[in-house]
């Protein structure tokens, strides 16, 4: 398949790729500011939402049924009609937590009510809310470093409480450690205590809120909430039924990643991050990874309270560092202060990254050591060479409340995939009982964000690239306003020694509600003196996901009409002043999950229809755009192409298959005319008037050509065709069969081969061709790190039965002047190896900055510079031999290996090679590896 040098008319090309980056700034400040935080926010994986609320998950048979004796006889809730979690309270209870010496207001607070796992915690301004089923009632509030102070109701007040706390004082002699440290044995204490508690606690229920805040250096930027319910069973982990979503006007429901699947519990033994397993600090070996000495001791409520520094053992493995707060006695955490070490960190475009997690604990004068909250705060500063943008923060304050411990959960409640439960109807309203008051900063958020204010205006770019990116006045970007018209435009531009020049443009047709894509692609060869097209269709037969996004899109709408002061509903149950859910139970942004919860994969069935009367480039590759080859040709280097001119219909079924992997089946017939380019056509041209004289322009097999094609597999290009480039990790593959159905092809005169009986020239060629690709990673060393060691595999090979066409031949690519992208030849120079049957299999050890973190050399490790081992063979033979061309092949099996200096300035690769098999070597630049 040809692959373009695009260069768009109205905007350039050039603005198109950099729209794309300021797309993926759109997501990177999700992504990388909310994913990416989140995804440090641990609980990615199965298992780490087995820790949200209990630490180990050891097996228990039968751990549904009760296990206090009082909830025997209590009815057994199930998945269609559950108990409700939560009961309107008309009794709520607002006051402000304050310092009884200063009157300063004291945040996060701990208000319980006494005899109950019910409490809540106070927000930035030392405001709470909380509501008891009945008075009279206690008050239990705690903040560390103050007295405790009870506060018993026996009718409501008229007005919010005011909650004045005593500072405790603790006259103490200064620390002196002797001999061992005392931060030692108290925290083996701590993680004594934790096992034998763990051990009785089997299944819990509880409320939850969430607040997620995005700012810049200014303001908020956008804020979003959820309330939900949270089910644990020590043996099935966790699910969370979210009741209520809520967000500023200017995100989506699919956006609003609030939510306590989301919540580390630091009471874990092991803390999942983005996929990787950091040791928490009360691990039964955390003693082996961990330095704990006692830097305070203070009262709290009669009680020593110790001050715990943590400090990592290890320097290359990630850990946490900070303090922790350890009631003597009964020798529990009350709160933990850590942010993660300096292991903690991301390649470039992120160039700062800061994150520090703040959480308390109570067992609410019972016998287990629940999370009561959660504050996490984080930045993000990402950058490339010329496009810097703002620092972005993120905070989260999250609280877990009312905790029904050792009860019966509903049943089924476990039996589907997703830790989200998404089959129940949604609350139209905030529960009042799960949530936390809204800051006056945020009340004055609300109010005034509307959908104008974008994610993209409040984080413009800097930098001489950042007006390539620019939005136009309606505030969407030039890209997204075309694709909103369904109309694109962009120019072709592209240079070789037959065609010489080529200009045209590139023609798309694409609305989005439309099953129907269109492109035409008219083109000029000024050596020919001719014109080229190619025109394509693709008809939407089925669409699964063209009509959730459609669903999507109605939701996303309504949503932002009802902020406009309208409370109304479609007809169909949608909501639309908050993103409630549709009656059938379906919402916006679930995207994979079905109405009942389980995973929903998406099924497409997609027609394509192509015809094309251009010049084709002779051998399949898909490593090197136009645009690179194009710039080397016309810079006089080699040509890195032989042409051909091709006329072919085609005609494609392509499926999405409703499995795992995204795999896709696709079968298809095409019909070809192939002929020959007259050898006097090559242009001597070049940009700088010097280059070495351009190689002829071999003769293909002629004639007529109609052939069955079949795919099959999961390669994210699908039918574009373009390798990746070893940018990121990747698993993939694709399997391609084409079978000659009829021929016309006559077969340029050739020789036999010495081993074969005296050659009889066939009338026509026929043929099956086999071949296939397989990309692989896996981590390897250092798996607790964000990005551990990692070992990319690529392996390629194909087959032919029966003479295959000079025109079919396939290609092993070679490096392309100094550029040697991962997966090619390095010492291979210029030209690619050729041939009807050939195998490759490339393999690189990406070391990350293990090295330089071993020789200390911070600037390098601090741009994420690190070291690849790679090494690379091929093979390719031609069976046919030919007497006007003699095709290049590898002549044996071609063996290289090195080395690369990996993300330097973060923006390249310098690769070294050595070729094994003979004297050669290369040294050049490349794409570089992030992932």
């Amino acid at each position: 398949m040809f692959v373009y040098m695009s260069i768009n008319i109205n905007p350039l090309d050039f603005t198109t790729v950099l729209m794309r980056i300021r797309q993926i700034s759109r997501s990177i400040i999700f992504a990388w500011s909310v994913s990416l935080i989140l995804s440090v926010l641990p609980l990615t994986s199965a298992s780490a939402q087995m820790s949200l609320i209990n630490p180990t998950t050891p097996t228990r048979q039968d751990s549904t049924k009760p296990i206090n004796p009082d909830a025997q006889n209590a009815p057994t809730p199930t998945q269609d009609n559950p108990i409700p979690p939560t009961q309107t309270k008309s009794l709520q209870i607002e006051g402000t937590i304050l310092d009884a010496t200063t009157g300063e207001t004291l945040p996060a607070a701990s208000i319980a009510i006494k005899n109950t796992y019910r409490g809540t915690i106070s927000n930035s301004e030392g405001r709470f809310t909380i509501q008891p089923d009945s008075l009279p009632a206690t008050l239990i509030v705690r903040f560390i470093g103050y007295r405790m102070q009870e506060l018993t109701l026996t009718t409501p007040p008229t007005q919010p409480l005011q909650i004045r706390l005593e500072p405790e004082i603790l006259q103490m002699e200064e620390v002196v450690v002797t001999g061992e440290d005392p931060g030692l044995s108290i925290m083996e204490q701590v993680i004594a205590r934790k096992q034998l508690w763990q051990a009785r606690l089997f299944t819990y229920e509880a409320d939850a809120y969430t607040r997620q805040r995005i700012e810049n250096d200014t303001t908020i930027v956008s804020i979003s909430e959820s309330a939900s319910v949270v089910y644990w069973d020590r043996t099935n982990g966790t699910r969370e039924r979210q009741l209520y979503k809520n967000q500023t006007s200017n995100i989506s429901e699919e956006l609003n990643f609030a939510g306590v699947s989301f919540f580390p519990n630091f009471y874990a033994d092991d803390i999942e991050i983005s996929g990787f397993s950091l040791v928490g600090v009360t691990h039964p070996d955390a003693l082996d990874f961990y330095r704990f000495s006692l830097l305070d001791v203070a009262t709290q409520d009669g009680k020593l309270l110790y001050t715990i520094q943590v400090q990592p053992r290890r320097t290359l493995q990630p850990l946490f560092e900070g303090t922790l707060k350890v009631l003597d006695e009964e020798f529990a955490l009350l709160e933990v202060d850590l942010k993660p070490n300096d292991v903690v960190r991301f390649p470039p475009p992120v160039q700062e990254f800061d994150l520090a997690y703040r959480q308390q604990f109570s067992n609410y004068g019972r016998d287990f050591w629940l999370p009561v909250d959660m504050n996490i705060d984080g930045s993000i500063k990402i950058g490339i060479i010329g496009l810097d943008f703002p620092l972005i923060r993120f905070r989260q304050v999250s609280q877990i409340t009312d905790y029904r411990v050792n009860e019966p959960l509903p049943a089924g409640i476990f039996e589907q995939e997703s830790p989200f439960i998404t089959s129940y109807p949604r609350l139209s309203e905030r529960p009042e009982e799960m949530r936390l008051p809204l800051s006056e900063e945020e009340q004055q958020a609300y109010a005034t964000i509307d959908s104008t204010q974008t994610l993209d205006k409040a984080f413009q770019p800097t930098g001489f690239l950042a007006r390539f990116t620019e939005t136009s006045a309606s505030g969407e970007t030039q890209q997204d306003t075309s694709r909103t018209r369904g109309f694109q435009v962009s120019g072709i531009l592209r240079y070789q020694r037959v065609d010489g020049a080529t200009l045209g443009a590139k023609v798309e047709l694409d609305r989005n509600r439309s099953p129907l894509k269109l492109s035409l692609s008219p083109v000029w060869h000024f050596n020919r003196g001719e014109a080229g097209i190619r025109a394509g269709a693709r008809l939407a037969l089925i669409d699964t996901q063209r009509e959730r996004q459609r669903l999507r899109s109605r939701s996303s709408r309504s949503g932002r009409s009802g902020r406009s002061g309208d409370d109304e509903r479609d007809s169909d149950g949608t909501r639309r002043s908050d993103g409630t859910r549709r009656s059938d139970g379906t919402r916006s942004g679930d995207g994979t999950r079905s109405g009942d919860g389980e995973r929903e994969y998406p099924f497409h069935l997609y027609l394509y229809a192509d015809y094309t009367n251009d010049s084709e480039n002779r051998w399949e590759t898909a490593t090197y755009p136009n645009l690179i080859t194009s710039a080397v040709t016309a810079a006089g280097g080699q040509d890195y192409g032989d042409y051909y001119q091709k006329e072919a219909w085609a005609a494609e079924l392509e499926a999405l298959l409703p499995i795992p992997g995204r795999i896709r089946l696709a079968s298809g017939i095409q019909w070809e005319k192939h002929t020959s380019f007259d050898s006097e056509l090559l242009q001597d041209w070049s940009l700088f008037g010097s280059h070495d004289p351009r190689r002829p322009n071999p003769r293909i097999d002629d004639g007529r050509l109609t052939s069955l094609t079949l795919r099959l597999g999961n390669t994210p290009e699908g039918r574009a065709g373009a390798r990746p480039s070893g940018f990121g990790s990747q698993r993939a593959f694709e399997v391609r069969l084409e079978h000659s159905l009829s021929s016309t092809l006559a077969p340029e005169p050739h020789q036999p081969e010495p081993f074969s009986p005296p050659f009889q020239r066939p009338e026509t060629l026929t043929f099956t061709k086999l071949d296939g690709e397989i990309r692989w990673s896996m981590p390897t060393f250092y798996q607790r790190r964000f990005f551990p060691n990692a070992l990319h595999l690529t392996a390629r090979a194909g087959i032919t039965f029966g003479d295959l066409p000079l025109q079919r031949f396939d290609a092993i690519d070679g490096s392309l002047f100094q550029y040697s992208p991962f997966g090619v030849l390095k010492t291979r120079r210029h030209l690619p190896y050729e041939g009807d049957r050939y195998w490759l299999i490339a393999a690189e050890h990406d070391l990350q900055s293990i090295l330089f973190e071993r020789l200390k050399i911070r600037p390098l490790v601090d741009q994420g510079t690190g070291i690849i081992l790679f090494a690379t063979a091929g093979q390719s033979i031609s069976k046919r031999r030919f007497l006007d061309y003699q095709p290049i092949t590898s002549d044996g099996v071609h063996l290289e290996a090195g080395f690369s200096i990996n993300r330097i300035a973060g923006i390249f690769r310098a690769d070294v090679a050595f070729r094994m098999d003979q004297p050669g070597f290369f040294i050049g630049v490349s794409v570089p590896r992030y992932f």
